[in-house]
């Protein structure tokens, strides 16, 4: 079963953005080392800056193979001739303190002007160039691995400690045993936003390197045209020998499907068909998509996707003429029959009307933006363009929305929408004359009329958002009658294209509590709205290695100390990251006291507990946490009755990125060593809880079949003593009676919507319960059952 579970691995797609120092810094064994200086600007040249002329760096020029030598700054040049500012100094050290000689730096302007240079043989470093605040900067030095920092205000000091590079390296097969050419073997960094994501291919030979690799834990995707791709979660790479790994990737599922339309009638040739899904919880982290293809249809409409692994998947299919859909199929390892598709693409038929002012004139230039019902807004985005070639109308608050363009006389038109469908349109003027239209529902299936969208014409609501010290709130949203906007430095907003009349004004920040209240706009507009923001409990700290260095993008969460007003205990109040200082500041919520917990890639986690919020910085420092391999837990799920293998079953107790579920079988990767307990969780099914599970470092632990036996259902009908339904409000809860006849756990049930007078009860264990039914005006009426299958039912009378 260990074999089985590695040849079936997890994997995704990642979409990267190429960096030269990758090339500089080695990204794999082709390409490590420094070019020379050559790269850092060849013969005094530094970069291109877009719309910026050239950038310069005084990089010199060094032999192939060997580090430049420089001055150690960097120019980049301004668009409009204006002189340079000083935006970033610094110097880079090891992490015994020593300074590193040369390192190279590649940073991104506030103009996008881009220039990479060599640092001084002192390990310092200087960066010039338009004022604004530095986009991207990359620091890094031969035999270490680099780091990136982002949006660096100007004026800003670093210090920046590198890490030796470790290696990692191995080879890649399939299933038969033969090396596997150009597959793509990518590592991102789990828990360090300083770090580079780190890809390369492997060879001929199927083996791959790569040489800049920072200790610490990283998620590994390896995939191969043909094959199912492979994820391992949070695998620890120690210095200072790095890690061999060897991977073997399946030829996976192929699923196979037709494509057609009138409700099977008619097979469409052509149809685009993709794989574009989240990925599902235990595979991967919920913000990363996979995705595959695209795939066309034959004529016959038949189509066949191969390398896909057991578990859901998510197919996109369009086609010119019959609209676009979104399918769900689940994928089965021996079953041929599951693993066919019919995705059957809706009617389509067209959506217009008209935007019009008060008088009826029509607004030529308005944006209509679609909101379907059962699509959310990325979702939606795929799949505009493709029906009616929707543009995306771009609010104040920078988020953009698929929409129709209406004509010179105001006219609008959806040619290609499914016919299912149903939502809302509303209607935006890009030049703020007039206000957002109100929002018109319409239903596809049925059939809409056209429909008029009327826009008032607009008024400006400007002001500022202040603390409760008077200090101004940069970055605040603003959000009043449809229209969003973010405020500036100084605090100062601008919202355009607001109607006149009651609205509600609905203000948010990070760092204060939200605040929604009434606002009445006049005629005018609003000259001077003033906004105060409550700034609630603060937290604010510094963290810090054991030698005092900052330690950067360190996560940071602010607890709850006790229960809050539903009960619930250290529940997350707020999360942040430490700054390039390793400084945070978190605010905005209510709590006399809270538990803090800091955590950073490669060092031990810091918790502090009972923790008043004060203004003054509380310094954390953190203890170098020595690598140690984690170990495999592996195992079977299974029903307790029909022995056979259940998918889709939920694994707790664990970090859920960890988890690979497949058929039945699964493995925890990379656990850390000690002795851990999972729990194991499917609708329908009691749930399962394994304890003292030994985790061994390097090796893995076999389980033995997990059994989860089906949940009971209990339904409870209660009347009153002269056997009449009771429809007033009652609590009916169920305790469960332990061995010895004690009351444990208790569970409120659910009232039914229709009869007032029944409540359900699911996911029960087997076993004898409690009913306990109490209300106004009612005297508190007990019974015994025992549930013994999976469906149970019985009467509680009230007593008199």
């Amino acid at each position: 079963m260990i074999a089985g579970l590695l040849l079936l691995g997890l994997g995704a797609c990642f979409l990267l953005d190429e960096n030269p120092l990758l090339a500089l810094f080695g990204g794999s064994e082709a390409d490590s080392g420094f070019e020379s200086g050559r790269s850092f600007g060849g013969e005094g040249g530094a970069g291109e800056g877009k719309g910026a002329g050239r950038g310069e760096g005084n990089a010199g020029v060094g032999e192939s193979g060997a580090a430049g030598r420089g001055t150690g700054e960097g120019l980049a040049g301004a668009e409009d001739g204006a002189p340079p500012v000083l935006l970033v100094t610094g110097v880079v050290k090891a992490r015994d303190g020593t300074t590193i000689a040369n390192p190279g730096v590649f940073a991104t302007c506030a103009n996008e002007a881009i220039v990479h240079f060599v640092g001084g043989a002192d390990g310092t470093f200087k960066l010039k160039g338009p004022p604004g605040t530095v986009r991207k900067l990359t620091i890094g030095a031969e035999k270490f691995a680099p780091r990136e920092f982002s949006n660096v205000p100007e004026g800003t000091h670093l210090t920046v400690m590198l890490e030796p590079a470790v290696p990692f390296f191995g080879t890649v097969k399939d299933g038969e045993g033969t090396l596997v050419e150009q597959a793509s073997v990518k590592l991102v960094p789990r828990g360090r936003p300083d770090l580079q994501t780190l890809t390369t291919q492997t060879s001929k030979e199927g083996t791959f390197r790569l040489t800049t690799v920072a200790p610490g834990r990283w998620d590994v995707s390896v995939s191969a045209d043909g094959l199912a791709p492979y994820h391992e979660a949070g695998l620890v790479i120690p210095p200072p020998d790095g890690l061999e790994r060897d991977y073997v990737l399946d030829r996976g599922l192929t699923l196979h499907g037709i494509v057609v339309a009138g409700q099977g009638k008619l097979v469409i040739g052509g149809a685009q068909v993709e794989i574009i899904d989240r990925i599902i919880k235990g595979r991967m982290t919920q913000h990363q998509s996979r995705r595959i293809g695209p795939f066309l249809s034959k004529t016959d409409g038949s189509f066949a996707i191969p390398g896909l692994l057991p578990g859901q998947t998510v197919l996109l299919v369009k086609a010119l003429g019959y609209g676009a859909t979104f399918h769900s199929h689940d994928l089965r390892s021996g079953d041929t029959e599951s693993n066919r598709a019919v995705v059957n693409l809706p009617e389509t038929t067209s959506l217009s009307g008209r935007a019009v002012d008060p008088g009826g004139q029509g607004v030529g230039g308005a944006m209509v933006v679609i909101r379907p019902k059962g699509f959310n807004r990325d979702q939606f985005s795929e799949i505009a363009p493709f029906l009616f070639g929707a543009e995306v109308y771009k609010d104040d608050a920078g988020d953009n929305w698929p929409a129709v363009r209406a004509d010179a006389e105001g006219n609008w038109a959806i040619r290609n929408a499914p016919k299912a469908g149903n939502g809302q349109v509303q209607a935006f003027d890009p030049e703020r004359r007039y206000a957002p239209s109100n929002s018109a529902p319409f239903d596809l299936f049925k059939g809409t009329p056209p429909l008029t969208l009327t826009m008032e014409p607009a008024v400006n609501v400007v002001g500022r958002v202040i603390n409760d010290l008077g200090e101004p709130v940069d970055g605040a949203l603003l959000w009043l009658a449809s229209i969003r906007t973010l405020s500036q430095e100084d605090g100062t907003f601008t919202l355009r294209g607001v109607s006149e009349g009651e609205h509600h004004l609905t203000v948010r920040h990070a760092q204060h509590l939200q605040l929604k209240e009434p606002t009445t706009v006049g005629p005018a507009g609003i000259d001077d709205l003033e906004v105060v923001l409550e700034r609630g409990a603060i937290v604010r700290g510094l963290v810090t290695d054991l030698r005092g260095e900052p330690i950067v993008g360190a996560w940071v969460a602010v607890r709850n100390h006790g229960n809050d007003r539903y009960g619930r205990r250290n529940q997350r109040l707020k999360s942040g990251l430490s700054g390039l200082d390793g400084r945070f500041d978190l605010g905005g919520f209510f709590a006399e006291k809270v538990n803090v917990v800091v955590a950073a890639s490669g060092y031990r986690t810091d918790r502090r507990d009972g923790i008043a919020p004060d203004p003054r910085p509380i310094r954390f420092t953190l203890d170098d946490q020595a690598w140690e391999l984690g170990g495999d837990i592996i195992g079977r799920v299974i029903d307790a009755g029909s022995k056979s293998p259940l998918i889709q079953v939920q694994i707790e107790r664990c970090d859920p990125r960890r988890v690979l579920i497949l058929d039945g079988a699964f493995i925890v990767q990379n656990q850390p060593p000690g002795t851990c307990s999972l729990e194991f969780k499917l609708p329908g099914y009691q749930r399962h809880i394994q304890y003292e599970i030994i985790v061994r470092s390097g090796e893995a632990t076999e389980l033995p079949d997990i059994q989860m036996h089906r949940a009971g259902r209990l339904t409870v009908t209660v009347k009153d003593w002269r056997n009449r339904a009771v429809r007033s409000t009652l609590r009916v809860r169920v305790q469960e009676l332990a061995k010895q006849g004690n009351p444990g756990w208790s569970r409120t049930g659910v009232r039914d919507r229709k009869r007032r007078n029944v409540y359900t009860f699911s996911a029960l264990r087997h076993g004898p319960y409690r009913i306990v039914v109490t209300g106004s005006g009612h005297k508190r009426t007990t019974r015994t059952i025992s549930v013994t299958n999976a469906a149970a039912r019985t009467t509680v009378k009230l007593r008199k």
